[in-house]
């Protein structure tokens, strides 16, 4: 499965994707910030809820996925904040 997005820009259609390989890129590097960055940006730009991907988490598996909700979105309500290692595997109880 690829990841990706398609965006239009002045009538040209583009598709902004992570490779099926991804974390890994095809040479097997990891794949930069930079490209996932660039992807939500778009996605967020386009006015998209959030955006979803395979997970690049330490021991993930290829089935692991993640899920970004842009903050501001008029189908998103926020009901409650929790700190990330009051839910998170593994650092549930700890602080800071």
């Amino acid at each position: 499965m690829s990841y990706g997005l398609t965006v239009r820009r002045g009538g040209e259609y583009n598709r902004l994707a992570l490779p099926p390989s991804y974390p890994l890129s095809g040479d097997g590097e990891p794949v930069g910030h930079d490209v996932c960055q660039q992807i939500g940006q778009r996605a967020y730009e386009a006015a998209h809820t959030g955006i979803a991907s395979r997970s690049a988490a330490t021991r993930a598996t290829s089935s692991d996925e993640q899920l970004a909700l842009f903050e501001g979105h008029a189908a998103l309500e926020v009901k409650e904040r929790r700190p990330f290692t009051a839910w998170y595997l593994g650092l549930r109880g700890r602080s800071g």
